[in-house]
């Protein structure tokens, strides 16, 4: 099984180049966010953010501190599409023990990034200092992405279309999309 893990700021277009990379490769995307959703109803919690960080925190503390790849691991494992089991792209990963299980696993990273003011438009904030107030932890993991996407342009499809050779790009570029 090959691996991916996508991680980047809200607005900056992560969803969308994971499942553009997968439709491109034929492979899955477990979405760690969606992971603790999943676990916080199965515990008769709603999933708000606030539940889904502690359950977040406690597997980390429990599993350890890449939990979060391991439980899309075992998802892929147990749910695998049947046309896409070749590989894995782990969605909204941020944590450097997390890209570090990424990469023992000889698997890459791809960081996304937009600038504030396109992540507050595409994401409806009036006010753009909203959205620069994300917790320095969730950005942890950025330093040892593999792959780095500046992604600020505002035409989806050629974005789309643009983010299939994101995996092929050489180890420790950037990409920017237009």
């Amino acid at each position: 099984m090959q691996i991916v893990g996508v991680a980047g700021m809200r607005g900056s277009g992560r969803n969308t180049l994971a499942r553009a990379l997968a439709a491109n490769r034929r492979w899955t995307v477990v979405d760690c966010a969606a992971l603790l959703q999943t676990e916080a109803r199965k515990r008769g919690l709603t999933g708000t953010p606030a539940e889904c960080a502690a359950i977040s925190a406690q597997w980390r503390e429990q599993e350890g501190d890449d939990a979060l790849v391991q439980h899309a691991i075992e998802e892929f494992s147990i749910n695998p599409e049947p046309t896409r089991k070749r590989g894995l792209i782990v969605l909204n990963i941020h944590r450097a023990a997390e890209t570090d299980r990424i990469h023992a696993l000889v698997g890459r990273q791809i960081w996304i990034e937009a600038s504030p003011m396109v992540r507050a438009k595409r994401l409806g904030i009036k006010d753009p200092e909203t959205i620069r107030t994300v917790p320095l932890e969730r950005a942890e993991g950025s330093h040892r992405a593999d792959v780095f996407c500046e992604n600020n342009g505002d035409d989806i499809n050629r974005f789309r279309t643009s983010s299939a050779r994101v995996h092929d790009a050489d180890a420790c570029c950037a990409i920017e999309f237009d």
